[in-house]
């Protein structure tokens, strides 16, 4: 390191400083002692941290500004933090509030719809009304149609008879016109006159009857149409009336045995009655010494309450007073923490002055009042080791001023490191003091909430017990003047039993012949019922009768074709041998052809003299022919 000349400032720990006043002189003796101890933590520190001590002081103050704007870094990053913990409860808050408004919104949809379902479901009753008045007129007016027509057997009977009766009056009339054609070919004697006229009234008479025709037809497509319309309408109403009948039969048990409990009940309160008119005296008299009673838990229930209440105000109060405490606590912090700020933005403007105003020779005098400035947070410790502190002066006083200089410049970086280090605990001491005041002001506004709370639910029950206990009062006097006037009816009430006996000897006799009817109606509805059963099983029997039939058909077909397909192979089988022994048949015919042309040429060559072994090449040739003919056969 080079060398640095003294600051100005530095002479307060000179001897001649030994004439100031008592009170400053052991502040500036203890002032080199603690710089010298910083200096020794920040050479220990910077060592820990991997870095030479016998560095540069710009290095050192490098490190040392990289280490303050990280922690400055880490500072910003926690506020960031709480500010971004703070949007998400507003956010979550407003997501609360829509949430509750959606809520809100699909309840009234839900009530919306319901109303409509309703409306919708009167406007299909109406409608199915209507369906079945429309049905009846017209059956009605099939019915007059055919009463007019002069078929009054049929109108009562079902479509398909009324369609199998006018188709078998069709047939009926076609024959007789059949029958009246043949008579007029056979009377061909008759005046064309006559048989021009008749025939005007045949075709006359068949042109009515096919305009009947097809307007029965067209009636009777109609009523067919209607008429399965009606059938299925028909069996929705009989299960429609099944279920009001079903319904009917409980509600007439119900109402049977609403009778029976009534005749029971009226019994009993004649007999009641009775005995109540042997005990009203002694309740009579009992009445106002219940009424007293009452008062008096009343009067004892409303102090209970008082002083519940007031104990819950005393602890609402306790409440108020802890959370104002916890907030003027949270002001102190803040207060701290801006006070911890703004020395660290001291120190920051510090040591960009040290940084522009450092030369290699020189140290400006500005920097004792840096180093005052960085160690007044630590002035309370150092008052608390005056020993400590008049042996460093004296060995302060034997160094020599060199020696002085180094430890000035080192007592600026251990200075600056030491009140970093203060700064980051304080500042994560202070995150956390906020942290856990923050958790402790949620808890104590929620156990606020949670009090208030049980304040509203003990006021409302108080106030519900207390008119439970009014309306149990207002009761009582009601009974007690209940019981007076109905001792004054009891009598009259005599009178009126016997005439009740009687009508309710009555209700059960209409009673029992509404049960009989009704008991009447189901047996006939569970006939019809056992019929629909039978004739449904009829229907399912023929069904799986059917299918039984269309599955063996299926399989047959299913046999045939495979017949069928080994047939047709059989065939082409056959057309292949067949046309085999075709080709066979020709080969052979041309090997005769060529053994009887051999055979000549042989006996040629055996008269001209030809020795044997011309006839074996001849027999050979003879054999390749028909090797060769063999090959080609079946290509050809």
């Amino acid at each position: 390191m080079t060398p640095v000349a003294p600051p100005p400032a530095v002479p307060s720990a000179a001897p001649g400083a030994q004439a100031a006043p008592a009170a400053s002189r052991p502040r500036r003796m203890e002032e080199p002692a603690r710089e010298k101890v910083q200096v020794e933590d920040i050479l220990e520190r910077l060592k820990e941290e991997g870095i030479d001590p016998s560095a540069s002081a710009d290095e050192q103050l490098c490190y040392v500004w990289q280490l303050f704007l990280c922690n400055e870094d880490k500072l910003r990053s926690a506020s960031q933090d709480l500010e971004n913990l703070r949007q998400q409860q507003a956010e979550e808050m407003r997501e609360v509030e829509n949430y509750v408004g959606h809520v809100r919104s699909l309840t009234a949809e839900r009530d919306a719809f319901t109303t409509e379902f309703e409306k919708e479901n009167e406007q299909l009753k109406i409608e199915f009304t209507q369906l079945q008045l429309q049905q009846e007129a017209q059956l009605k007016e099939v019915e007059e149609m055919l009463e007019q027509e002069g078929l009054s057997e049929i109108a009562h009977s079902s479509p398909s008879e009324q369609i199998a009766y006018l188709l078998v009056e069709r047939t009926t009339l076609l024959e007789k016109l059949e029958i009246a054609d043949q008579k007029l070919d056979s009377h061909s004697y008759i005046d064309g006159l006559c048989a021009a006229q008749l025939q005007d009234k045949f075709d006359h008479i068949h042109q009515t009857l096919e305009d009947e025709l097809q307007q029965q037809r067209e009636s009777m497509q109609h009523t067919k149409e209607t008429m399965n319309k009606s059938h299925n309408e028909e069996l929705e109403r009989e299960k429609v009336l099944r279920k009001r009948v079903e319904r009917d039969l409980d509600e007439a048990a119900r109402r049977l045995q609403m009778a029976h409990e009534e005749i029971r009940r009226l019994t009993d309160e004649l007999d009641m009655q009775k005995k109540e008119q042997s005990k009203l005296d002694p309740a009579l008299r009992l009445a106002p010494q219940a009424s007293e009673s009452w008062r008096e838990e009343m009067s004892k229930l409303k102090e209970s309450d008082r002083t519940e209440l007031q104990k819950a105000m005393e602890h609402n109060n306790r409440l108020d007073k802890e959370i104002l405490a916890l907030r003027s606590r949270v002001r102190s912090l803040d207060s701290e923490r801006k006070v911890f700020l703004e020395l660290v933005e001291k120190l920051k403007e510090e040591i960009c002055e040290y940084q522009k105003n450092e030369k290699p020779g020189l140290v400006l005098p500005g920097m004792d009042e840096t180093d005052e400035n960085a160690c007044c947070s630590l002035q309370m410790q150092e008052e608390k080791d005056p020993a400590r502190f008049e042996e460093e002066c004296a060995i302060d006083n034997a160094d020599s001023g060199q020696e002085r200089r180094e430890q000035n410049n080192e007592t600026v970086h251990k200075r600056c490191r030491k009140v970093i280090d203060d700064i980051e605990g304080r500042n994560f001491q202070l995150l956390h003091k906020l942290q856990k005041l923050q958790r402790e002001h949620e808890d104590l506004v929620e156990r606020n909430e949670e009090l208030e709370s049980i304040l509203g639910e003990t006021q409302n029950q108080t106030r519900e017990e207390r008119e439970h206990l009014e309306g149990e009062i207002e009761g009582l006097h009601r009974k007690i003047t209940s019981l007076e006037t109905e001792l004054l009816r009891a009598q009259m009430n005599k009178t009126e039993a016997s005439m009740k006996d009687q009508e309710t000897t009555k209700k059960v006799q209409d009673f029992q012949e509404m049960l009989k009817s009704h008991q009447e109606k189901v047996e006939v509805l569970e006939s019809k019922l056992s019929e629909e059963r039978d004739w449904r099983k009829q229907l399912a029997s023929d069904l799986e009768k059917t299918q039984k039939a269309l599955k063996a058909e299926k399989k047959e077909l299913h046999n045939s074709k495979s017949e069928l397909v080994s047939l047709y192979n059989e065939l082409q089988n056959l057309r292949g041998a067949a046309e085999e022994r075709d080709f066979l048949n020709v080969t052979h015919e041309k090997l005769q052809h060529e053994n009887t042309s051999l055979e000549t040429k042989i006996y040629k060559f055996s008269l001209a003299g030809v020795t044997r072994p011309g006839i074996s090449n001849a027999n050979h040739h003879k054999g390749h022919v028909r090797t060769s003919t063999l090959a080609r056969g079946p290509h050809h």
